[in-house]
């Protein structure tokens, strides 16, 4: 029993002497090496999934092989620890070193990819060199299995050749790396000189002392660290130093494509799949006039205030369940507090790898002003139809009407009957109003030739005000000019803008009924140049503020921003309904008894040839507000540079 336990005791103590003999020698180091193998194969797999590179792949598979290696040797320094359990350590060895011989001939490969030029004959030549080390290997193997006297593997004539072809293949990728010019190639030289270093001291070892275990073969077990810890180091700074220039390009890149994108003077909003916005464009954060920060995340169709759910006919909606790009047209409001204008989204699909329809890049074109130039272009088609059948009757009625004229008139001068001369002067009164009206009609139709001068509106306002002084004097109106001094000479057509006037002033000695006042006035307008403290009020304006005034404009609305010349034109009548204001202007439309509805019409002709805005102010009680507001630069078309 004493003796069993004696023997046990010897077992278990040299088992543990063993154990922790190869645990800090031997396996310690092999593990090492294998750790170090398996994170450089980690990163180099990785690069290669991103770069789908051939050089990528050879350093791969060669490191793959490195790694075997080393795993291969720890298991069988392992399994020699556990109770001597371990393989035949002479043919674990020959493995060892043919791996090793395979992974190098491919990292050869590796380091030679980039600078050869043709990449199918180096493709090629890798093949024929594994060929020719398995046939090496297969030599070596037989030749250690039929040697004549037991010899450790060590001895033998093929460690000797593996560890020279070794050599010759490390001092070609010190060769290759050179030849690239990579920026790690100074951490790779220095691995496989370190590697190049233990293959000489196992030569060296091999040749003086026999492969004995001494010194340099504790030197070549463990050694293999640091150069498994300066590839490591080196392929880590050429990933991190891609992935730096990756994330610079891909930021440039991003920049770029935001300047596009918030260039683009259209919106463009991208959605996920509930409708919240990823992201804006410049045009539509400042169309919505919030910061981008309180759009993004936000469920579009409540933003824009369209309710609890999707839009009817949404092409957002129809791109994620169809997957393809999808269009509409809508005449609504973007937001709750705008009116009601035109616009056009389209809907593009962004695809996961998937397949499946993840984002959609909404395009909303704002096409208000389209149709605002296609209703103006029906309207100027209904008016040239109009106008030409206008002209075409108003011939037609000329001719008989001064036939009616003349026989009243001769009626009139041979029959001497009072009947006769009563009846006679109607007919003389209604056709001199008809004969008016067809003269409007052929006025209104013709097309307006302008004949731009320079000079100052007073001049001309003065003029119209002497010349309708006996009409003002008829109507007994209350009559009272006011014109700035500080106008500055502006490009106009003379005639046309005292056309103009002329047709204001009858317009509200028409409103006034007998009596009244009525103001004509100009100014210069400059807006934005009002003292600090003061309110930039225009003039005949102060009773037309508030709730209750029905204001209706026509023409250039860019003029309210920029200087220039207003005539104005206010009555004390009794205003204009508020659900006809925007008809005024329409041709042919009047709520007098005796009106030709041509009047305003030709004002607003009128200034819109001169580039100009029209505007009208009413209010109950304080009676109607007229304003002329005409550009102080030169006028585009058809006039003379030289009278600027």
């Amino acid at each position: 029993m004493h003796k069993a336990l004696l023997i046990l005791a010897k077992l278990v103590l040299k088992s543990l002497f063993a154990f922790f003999y190869e645990l800090s020698g031997l396996f310690f180091s092999h593990f090492i090496q294998f750790v170090l193998a398996g994170l450089i194969l980690v990163m180099v797999n990785f690069e290669r999934k991103r770069t789908r590179s051939k050089e990528f792949v050879y350093l791969t598979l060669g490191f793959m092989l490195l790694c075997f290696q080393q795993y291969f040797v720890s298991t069988v320094l392992g399994l020699n620890v556990i109770a001597h359990l371990a393989p035949v350590e002479e043919y674990s060895a020959l493995l060892e070193q043919a791996l090793e011989l395979f992974a190098l001939i491919i990292l050869t490969t590796a380091f030679l990819y980039p600078i050869a030029k043709n990449k199918e004959s180096l493709q090629r030549i890798m093949a024929y060199n594994l060929l020719s080390a398995v046939g090496v290997s297969l030599a070596v193997f037989i030749s250690y299995r039929l040697r004549p006297s037991p010899v450790e593997f060590g001895s033998h004539w093929g460690a000797w050749l593996f560890a020279s072809l070794d050599l010759v293949l490390l001092c070609a990728i010190i060769t290759y790396t050179l030849m690239a010019r990579r920026k790690y190639a100074l951490l790779v030289v220095a691995a496989a000189s370190l590697w190049a270093f233990i293959k000489v001291c196992v030569l060296y070892n091999i040749a003086v002392f026999g492969s004995a275990k001494n010194t340099l073969f504790v030197l070549s077990q463990t050694l293999p660290i640091g150069v498994y810890a300066l590839l490591s180091v080196a392929i880590y700074r050429q990933i991190a130093r891609e992935y730096m220039r990756l994330h610079q390009a891909t930021l440039k890149s991003k920049k770029r494509l935001q300047a596009i994108f918030d260039g683009i003077t259209d919106g463009i909003i991208i959605l996920d799949r509930d409708f919240r916005i990823l992201n804006v464009n410049e045009s539509e954060r400042k169309f919505l006039g919030l910061p981008a920060s309180s759009i993004i995340g936000k469920v579009c169709y409540r933003l824009y205030g369209r309710g609890e759910k999707p839009c009817p006919g949404c092409p957002a909606l129809s791109a994620f369940e169809s997957g393809r790009r999808a269009s509409a047209a809508f005449h609504t409001s973007r937001k709750s507090h705008q009116e009601a204008s035109f616009f056009e989204e389209e809907a593009f699909p962004l695809y996961k790898t998937s397949g499946r329809v993840s984002q959609v890049i909404v395009y909303i074109k704002d096409t208000s002003e389209r149709h605002r130039i296609e209703e103006r272009l029906r309207a100027l088609d209904r008016l040239a139809a109009i106008g030409e059948m206008s002209t075409r009757i108003a011939h037609e009625i000329r001719n008989p009407l001064e036939a009616i004229s003349g026989s009243a008139e001769y009626l009139a001068e041979t029959v001497q009957s009072e009947l006769v001369r009563q009846f006679t002067k109607i007919i003389r009164e209604e056709s001199r109003r008809l004969s008016n009206l067809t003269e409007s009609l052929l006025n209104y139709a013709k097309p307006i030739q302008l004949n731009l001068a320079s000079g100052n509106i007073n001049t001309v306002v003065k003029e119209t005000a002497r010349l309708m002084k006996p009409e003002i004097d008829e109507a007994g109106a209350k009559f009272k000019l006011e014109v700035g001094d500080d106008l500055p000479n502006t490009v106009f057509d003379r005639h046309l803008i005292k056309q103009t006037i002329i047709n204001m002033l009858i317009n509200s000695l028409e409103a006034i009924d007998g009596s009244g006042k009525v103001v004509l006035a100009t100014s210069f307008r400059r807006p934005g140049t009002a003292s600090q403290g003061e309110e930039d009020q225009e003039p005949q304006m102060e009773d037309f503020v508030g709730s209750a005034v029905s204001h209706y404009r026509l023409g250039n609305e860019k003029l309210l921003r920029l200087d220039h010349v207003a005539i104005y034109c206010r009555d004390t009548g009794k205003g204009i309904p508020k659900d006809i204001i925007n008809s005024i202007f329409k041709p042919f439309f009047t709520t007098k008894l005796k009106g030709t509805g041509l009047g305003l019409a030709t004002i607003q002709r009128i200034t819109a040839e001169h580039d100009g805005l029209v505007e009208v102010f009413s209010k109950p009680g304080a009676g109607t507000l007229f304003v002329i507001r005409l550009p102080v630069s030169l006028a585009k078309r058809g006039a003379d540079p030289a009278l600027q």
